[in-house]
């Protein structure tokens, strides 16, 4: 289940990387100075607000990109060969154009950060193809940059904020929908929500009845106090492969919104932490959390 709306190429993290690594400045105007191609692509402009890029034969063929295909998952090859159409922007989405025409190091840079492995693979290719000898080093360097790295502890100003024991404190609600922000008043668990920008009113509805059942069910069937319901965070997860986690100590529920289906398994986590409180070896905790996550299935 995914509550984002639809996807852009590029998080705004990873442009400002690209722009870290190269002087887009100087690729934006190289564009308009009356070259015919760049990298993968023949240029043309339609007419004087927007340009074309039609993708070089058998561009995907190409030896480094066939070689950079063999590491990356089905979707980002997917991403890749949606590259064999044309494509047409207007000028104004500098942005986008610029994404566009490297998704190639976008999804690399991508894999880079989600992979807790390092790939010497990958990283060879975006040097050679970036002509950067120094890219490798700014990477490592950025990667191991605290202050380029989002805290899942810490709240995003553009996000929503919802605050059930202190509703003075919530935030940015009119971004909700009206019937999505009854959803959240209604849960009887959740003291607190943050949601990430990006998501989609009418799938964060359908999302929240289900999550709505979920914690329905258990409120039912148990005693719950103000100092037990939990928080629940929907962000991106970045640098693992998580799809969801419950941080206990925090009593907060963290999961990304394109994998919302993992809340039934942290829900897990939380339940047995507070009711079955025997469960400490971490193999019989996601054993338990997994059948909990089967049990609640609609």
């Amino acid at each position: 289940m995914n509550i984002l709306k639809s996807s852009e190429l590029i998080e705004k993290s990873e442009y400002q990387k690209l722009y870290y690594h190269l002087n887009f400045n100087e690729i934006w105007q190289s564009l308009f100075s009356g070259i015919n191609q760049y990298r993968f692509f023949n240029i043309s402009f339609p007419d004087t607000h927007h340009i074309k890029f039609t993708p070089k034969q058998d561009y995907f063929h190409l030896n480094n990109i066939s070689n950079l295909s063999k590491h990356l998952s089905e979707e980002s090859k997917t991403m890749l060969l949606d590259m064999n159409e044309a494509k047409v922007f207007s000028i104004k989405h500098k942005k986008r154009i610029l994404c566009y025409l490297h998704l190639d190091w976008i999804i690399s840079l991508q894999f880079l950060k989600d992979s807790e492995e390092e790939n010497l693979a990958i990283l060879e290719y975006l040097q050679f193809e970036t002509g950067n000898n120094t890219i490798i080093k700014k990477i490592r360097h950025i990667n191991g940059t605290a202050n380029n790295r989002s805290n899942i502890y810490t709240v995003n100003q553009d996000s929503v904020i919802i605050n059930l024991l202190n509703p003075l404190e919530s935030k940015n609600i009119n971004k909700l929908s009206k019937n999505n922000y009854t959803l959240i008043l209604k849960n009887q668990l959740i003291s607190f929500m943050e949601i990430s920008k990006g998501f989609d009113n009418n799938k964060l509805k359908d999302c929240l009845k289900w999550i709505n059942r979920l914690c329905n069910k258990i409120n039912k069937n148990n005693d719950i106090t103000s100092d037990i319901k939990f928080s629940l965070k929907i962000r991106r997860i970045k640098r693992t492969n998580k799809k969801g986690m419950y941080i206990a100590n925090q009593n907060t529920i963290i999961v990304d919104p394109r994998y919302m289906d993992s809340f039934a398994h942290e829900l897990g986590h939380w339940y047995h932490t507070y009711f079955n409180p025997e469960i400490v070896d971490n193999c019989k905790a996601e054993k338990f959390a997994k059948n909990f996550a089967e049990m609640f299935k609609f």
